[in-house]
């Protein structure tokens, strides 16, 4: 752990934006040890699901990726493919029996890639295009997540630790909220705008109010 703090103290040196650098840095750092020091288990990959979803605005996404490259797309997909590896590889930690939720799932994803097709029947612009591949790309995220929940959390103690993270996130995120209630600007902001490899997906809307009340979003996409 000693060259990330020695890295961290010259970006803080380098002025503001080492400042944010530094931030952003020990942060990984810090990701990687609790992951490290953790069970590596379907918890642990939901619980930094929840985080990233939480923690990072909705418009940032890795630059090289386009729209496409948000954190919690990535991490959906890579869980689907955990999923599916575990469903054709025998011996498994997951469940394999008759499961509704699963059935669910199926369900709904089946209507997103039938709507997909759908749309490619006709002729589209460029833009459609790449927002149905976005779209798609995020149902898959999600089902991956909500297909290794539903199949690959195996103890009742397990999914108490995940409810436990997930109220604890979620009232971090009612908390930014809150601030930017108060204060008129968003938590963190400076930061979120100097993280290296990312990249705006659109302009983030400003804070804006109705009828006196501010309409706060957090990180979210929407005040809604």
């Amino acid at each position: 752990l000693l060259l990330p703090v020695i890295l961290a103290g010259a970006f803080l040196v380098a002025g503001q934006k080492g400042a944010y650098l530094a931030v952003a840095l020990l942060t990984c750092v810090l990701v990687v040890v609790l992951f490290a020091l953790s069970r590596r288990d379907v918890t642990t990959v939901v619980s930094i699901y929840i985080v990233l979803m939480i923690m990072l605005p909705s418009y940032l996404t890795i630059a090289k990726l386009g729209a496409a490259g948000s954190p919690t797309t990535i991490v959906g997909m890579a869980a689907l493919a955990w999923w599916v590896v575990s469903r054709l590889v025998p011996g498994q930690p997951i469940a394999t029996g008759r499961q509704p939720i699963r059935i669910g799932i199926y369900i709904f994803s089946a209507s997103i890639v039938l709507s997909f097709a759908s749309a490619f029947s006709r002729e589209i612009p460029a833009i459609e295009i790449s927002g149905a591949n976005r779209g798609l790309l995020e149902v898959l995220g999600l089902a991956g997540i909500a297909l290794l929940m539903a199949d690959g959390i195996d103890t009742r103690e397990r999914f108490d630790v995940l409810g436990r993270r997930l109220v604890f996130w979620v009232s971090a995120l009612a908390t930014m909220g809150i601030v930017q209630f108060l204060t008129g600007s968003t938590p963190l902001e400076h930061i979120y705008d100097s993280l290296p490899g990312f990249s705006s997906a659109y302009i983030p809307a400003p804070i804006t109010s109705r009828d006196g009340l501010r309409r706060v979003q957090a990180t979210t996409g929407s005040p809604i």
